[in-house]
């Protein structure tokens, strides 16, 4: 089957969410190259301005979105928004220190805004 794109219709973009039944990915531009960026390596995302920045364990993208537009791009069960400039990944996170309200992945600490606190614990597991 073939989809034909009338002529005022816009093309998919490049950026679109490529959803599989295994991997979530989408394409990042780095310099004058895409990348494809699975979305399980992504371990955080910080908002500054008119740009976000995508943390992995190895690299940091920069891309001009705004974290809502990006969070509504990413899969819901994956990923929490918990700071008006943070999305952190559900299944990176080590540690929560709830008297600092600081969130504790591997290497960094990022900050839980009061907001999103009761967000937050209501999406964990505890005991």
């Amino acid at each position: 089957m073939v989809a034909v794109l009338s002529p005022g219709a816009r093309r998919p973009s490049v950026e679109k969410i490529i959803q599989t039944s295994e991997n979530t990915s989408f394409f990042v531009r780095t310099q004058n190259v895409l990348v494809r960026l699975k979305t399980k390596d992504i371990r955080y995302i910080h908002a500054d301005g008119n740009y976000c920045y995508l943390f992995t364990a190895k690299k940091k993208y920069a891309i001009k979105l705004s974290l809502t537009r990006l969070m509504d791009r990413l899969p819901n069960n994956e990923f929490l928004r918990i700071h008006k400039s943070y999305i952190v990944r559900l299944q990176d996170i080590h540690k929560i220190d709830l008297g600092s309200n600081l969130l504790i992945l591997e290497d960094c600490n990022v900050p839980i805004g009061r907001a999103y606190r009761s967000e937050l614990l209501e999406s964990l597991d505890i005991l």
